[in-house]
């Protein structure tokens, strides 16, 4: 009885220092935020430096505050559909380092699977096209993946993108959208959060 006690002391005191440490779900060294909270790391992570196309006609809120997924905010993306710049399409790439279009090298994420995010839509009639990688210059990416033209509901949902066949030596372009005015004639606002490697 003496020693069952003693185990369970032991197990118990084992837990509650996991809990105290921190070392709780799978260990923070085995994820890489691109986005939680609003906290963007120019020099340690990925940067929504990289607009795209039509950029003069997106507008984001950093930190929103309405109906995040997760604690306290969100991003607000909007898209305005017209074609200032004469190119019918816009997007963001989160890049490393800040604004870089290839000329230096990206991050090593070959110890990662996936690529998961949430996001909805304002209407539920929102088409997005997200995407890891692509950027080409004296340093390109070594991979590119899509999920093209996701349809976006009204109710926040969870998107992944599998990476664990892809060359992740050199990310530059951690995270992407690009939305158009064909499958968005009248624009679109849709919201992201949570997007991280794992």
């Amino acid at each position: 009885m003496r020693k069952a006690v003693m185990v369970f002391l032991c197990v118990l005191m084992a837990g509650a220092w996991s809990v105290f440490s921190g070392q709780t779900g799978h260990a923070q060294e085995n994820v890489l935020i691109v986005y939680d909270e609003g906290n963007e790391d120019a020099a340690e992570g990925f940067v929504a430096s990289g607009w795209m196309g039509d950029y003069g006609t997106v507008q984001v809120a950093q930190q929103y505050d309405q109906n995040p997924h997760s604690g306290t905010y969100c991003q607000q993306w909007t898209y305005f559909s017209y074609v200032p710049m004469g190119q019918g399409w816009t997007g963001v790439y989160w890049q490393h380092p800040e604004k870089n279009w290839g000329e230096k090298p990206g991050l090593n994420l070959k110890k990662f699977t996936r690529l998961s995010f949430w996001a909805r839509g304002e209407t539920g009639r929102e088409v997005v096209t997200f995407l890891v990688g692509g950027i080409r210059g004296t340093y390109s990416d070594s991979a590119k993946v899509e999920l093209t033209k996701v349809a976006l509901s009204k109710a926040w949902k969870q998107y992944s993108i599998n990476l664990s066949r892809e060359n992740l030596s050199n990310i530059i372009g951690g995270f992407g959208w690009v939305a158009s005015r064909q499958d968005n004639p009248q624009g679109c606002v849709f919201y992201l959060d949570d997007i991280r490697y794992e």
